[in-house]
């Protein structure tokens, strides 16, 4: 039977890809709970995946003989590496200990034990920005490296080593999955954040809101992993697996107040914070020069992203995979708030 390595299950993305490989979905066969092995860090909360029967290991992504003791039993396993992390308390440092280094202990290991499959989570970040927000400039696999900022050079490194390994070893084979904005149940604090600011008529529009950016609906982003975890033809690629089109910052944000307001009954203001488009450039030189000294500010550094263009092809997936989006913007934001409002989450 079928074992899968999990690293960052713990996650509102390994969650929800947890559930979906028990439920048997996307091409999964019947797997016991057990034979899901879930790796979390130190102080993170189990109860989640406890209760679905899941094997749970605790240790820290950076040390590798923990990455040893979790793959000690993985021969011929799926090992999915989703650990990362995005925004670091205080040091850029954090980035690179545990995007890059975490990634390179999983190959290692992975490669000495002789698992069967290695799927790696990268980020839109190691291609930086799109050019405008026309369909000729959309970002697809083949375009070339430009880092965003120290996270995009953790994610570029974390590729760079899997294509260095890609290229030395036959085995274990090793695919690559770039995830834009993503959304879903179990979310962090900061996407609660998010719809209580859109509530309030507090979420800044900056420039004319119509840059474009890709969201990944979580369970969308689920079927990709585990599609391209399971196919052949994935071995040595990479993929774009986002929602099915991308959407306008403006779109987002009515979209989102649509659904509270129509589905939920939360009234929310019509309004909206507007801002000149100079506002996230300057706070782009600023998250630049903060970033330089090795420090990161998380609110700086989003603001600096919001009149960016950030969108991607899906076609690739979709060709390849077979992969289909199954939440578009509208349903994929109703189950996340549907999420908040079950768990007693203060929109």
């Amino acid at each position: 039977m079928q074992k899968f390595f999990i690293t960052g299950a713990g996650g509102w993305l390994g969650k929800s890809l947890v559930k979906n490989i028990l439920n048997k979905k996307y091409g999964c066969g019947s797997i016991e709970p057990a034979n899901i092995n879930a790796f979390l860090q130190p102080n993170e909360d189990a109860e989640f995946l406890n209760n679905l029967g899941v094997t749970i290991h605790k240790g820290d992504i950076r040390d590798i003989g923990a990455i040893k003791n979790f793959l000690e039993n993985a021969q011929d396993g799926i090992v999915i590496h989703l650990c990362g992390i995005i925004h670091p308390k205080l040091k850029t440092s954090d980035f690179f200990d545990i995007n890059h280094l975490g990634s390179k202990h999983i190959l290692q290991i992975g490669q000495q034990i002789g698992v069967k499959k290695i799927l790696l989570m990268s980020s839109n970040s190691p291609v930086g920005c799109n050019k405008s927000n026309k369909n000729e400039d959309i970002f697809t696999e083949k375009m070339s490296y430009n880092p965003y900022m120290k996270y995009g050079e953790s994610k570029y490194l974390l590729e760079k080593t899997a294509a260095d390994f890609i290229s030395h070893f036959q085995n274990p084979k090793i695919s690559i999955i770039r995830a834009p904005w993503f959304y879903g149940p179990n979310q962090p604090a900061r996407q609660t954040l998010f719809f209580k600011m859109i509530k309030e008529g507090k979420f800044p529009i900056i420039g004319d809101g119509e840059n474009k950016r890709s969201m990944a609906y979580t369970d969308n982003l689920s079927q990709g992993i585990i599609l391209a975890a399971l196919s052949e033809k994935a071995d040595g690629q990479t993929y774009w697996i986002a929602d099915k089109n991308p959407y306008t910052m403006n779109e987002i944000i009515a979209t989102t107040r649509s659904v509270m307001e129509k589905e939920f009954g939360i009234k929310c203001q019509s309004s909206a914070i507007k801002l000149p488009s100079l506002v996230s450039d300057l706070a782009y030189i600023a998250d630049k020069i903060i970033q330089s000294v090795g420090l990161y500010q998380q609110k700086i550094h989003v603001l600096s992203e919001m009149n960016k263009n950030i969108f991607c092809s899906i076609d690739k997936a979709q060709h390849d995979l077979g992969y289909k989006p199954e939440y578009d913007l509208y349903s994929g934001m109703k189950e996340s708030i549907k999420w908040c409002l079950e768990n007693e989450i203060t929109i």
